[in-house]
């Protein structure tokens, strides 16, 4: 036998994919995907539409999620859902049943309205299932479109930071006529928008989705050993995120990456901690708001606290004043929009409010809290059904056999979901619904089981 060369039985040198990672993913696969059948075309579009749909009109996320999850829909994906994720699959189920439950007495039901965004809970949770389930090579050529349009969402922002907001204002425009909307603007931050919102502002909202989705997407190439292409991904996307006024997208990012590290170091107890947090916190959220996190607290260790984080906390309080007022049941759905027709303000309940924050609305259309959101408008059973939907994920992550870079790219982006989630939008807002599934799906679709390895 030659000493060089590889002799007759000889053991085969291992690969890259050998050692249980994917291989890296050529995007000429993902443009090719029509040849892995209509579902993953269809799926494949709605994610290449989530670029535009998130820099331009973050409102119509929603659309994407509806093309996915009625694409990948089978007679069986609600058994495959209970088979699969019954915690999270009954946690889904008793939040959107007892939110309706409570229209009959909410003080402004609208069933109409509350079931056209409940629906796109269960189907964030179907999507998930589906891309789980799917084979290597249909999962390999989503997951480039998922690179590819993580790619593409940081090129929409950074269009519309060099052109500020070019594209928005034109729309503008042509819907209502005023021309002079399209015209250069001196600064972003002070050209007011629709409704009083800043350009950049409007920009801003939408890059929340792409503070979760970087995470999944970097994981696949990190596990494919494109680490730097990873990392320089991660970066173009907090980047773009950071130039924008929206610091609870920029936080996201930024817990998003630290969880990222913290589950490659130690990848089953980083995320269980963060889900077992996340649990904690729920149970004990109005306790502290009412007592242990007010804004004369909050100034104690932040002397110079930002006048919208002093209201922010301002309005956690007075939502914790009212869960105690609303009792166990809660005030009914979306009554936090009846509480901000009352006209109280921050004054009334936080005599060290600065004053310029004492005269502000004690709540602006939602807590900005959706854990205390929930406890004000469902009461201890929404509560008990949140806590639910994490127990499932916790244990996803506890039973989950993937390679730990896919477990890093699941844990990021719950990391980055759960900032904007405690400390901005609304929790029934149809594209921030979206926006959490499509996320979801996102990790899910990355996570695949490692391969095993070949030779000796």
């Amino acid at each position: 036998m030659l000493r060089s060369g590889r002799g007759v039985g000889a053991p085969r040198p291992r690969r890259r994919s050998d050692r249980g990672l994917p291989k890296p993913i050529p995007f000429a696969d993902a443009l090719r995907i029509r040849r892995h059948g209509p579902r993953a075309a269809a799926t494949a579009a709605a994610l290449f539409a989530l670029a535009p749909l998130a820099a331009f009109a973050h409102q119509g996320v929603f659309l994407a999620l509806l093309l996915a999850a009625l694409a990948n829909l089978r007679r069986s994906i609600a058994v495959e859902t209970w088979r699969r994720h019954r915690l999270a699959a009954l946690g889904c189920a008793s939040l959107c049943a007892w939110a309706l439950a409570t229209l009959f007495f909410a003080p402004e039901p609208d069933i109409l309205r509350a079931a056209s965004r409940l629906v796109l809970v269960p189907l964030g949770l179907f999507l998930a299932v589906s891309l789980g389930a799917l084979e290597d090579a249909p999962r390999a050529a989503l997951a480039g479109c998922l690179v590819a349009t993580v790619g593409a969402t940081v090129a929409c922002f950074a269009f519309q930071l060099v052109t500020e907001g070019w594209a928005l204002r034109v729309w503008y425009a042509l819907s209502t006529g005023e021309a002079g909307s399209v015209l250069p603007l001196p600064s972003s931050e002070a050209a007011p928008f629709i409704g009083g919102q800043t350009v950049a502002d409007a920009i801003a909202t939408g890059n929340v989705l792409l503070a979760g989705m970087v995470w999944p997407a970097a994981a696949w190439l990190w596990g494919g050993g494109l680490r730097w292409t990873a990392a320089a991904l991660a970066a173009a996307a907090f980047a773009s995120i950071a130039a924008l006024p929206h610091n609870a997208a920029t936080a996201a990012t930024i817990a998003g990456g630290v969880c990222f590290a913290l589950t490659l170091r130690w990848p089953r107890a980083a995320p269980v901690a963060a889900v077992a947090a996340l649990i904690l916190y729920a149970a004990v959220a109005p306790l502290v708001s009412a007592h242990w996190f007010t804004i004369e607290k909050a100034r104690e260790f932040w002397p110079s606290l930002p006048r919208t984080w002093e209201h922010r906390v301002g309005m956690w309080s007075y939502a914790a004043a009212e869960i105690s007022s609303a009792g166990l049941l809660g005030a009914g759905y979306d009554a936090s929009r009846a509480l901000a027709d009352r006209g109280d303000i921050i004054g009334d309940i936080a005599p060290g409010a600065s004053p310029a924050v004492a005269e502000m609305e004690a709540i602006r259309l939602h807590p900005h809290n959706a854990v205390l959101q929930i406890w004000l408008e469902l009461g201890a059973p929404g509560v008990a059904a949140l806590m639910l939907v994490l127990a499932g994920i916790g244990a996803a992550f506890l039973r989950a056999r993937v390679p730990v870079p896919s477990r890093a790219g699941a844990a990021g982006a719950l990391a980055a979901m759960s900032v904007p989630f405690l400390v901005g939008f609304g929790v029934w807002q149809g594209w921030w619904i979206a926006t959490l599934g499509l996320v979801a799906a996102s990790a899910v679709l990355t996570a695949r089981p490692p391969q095993p390895a070949s030779g000796r």
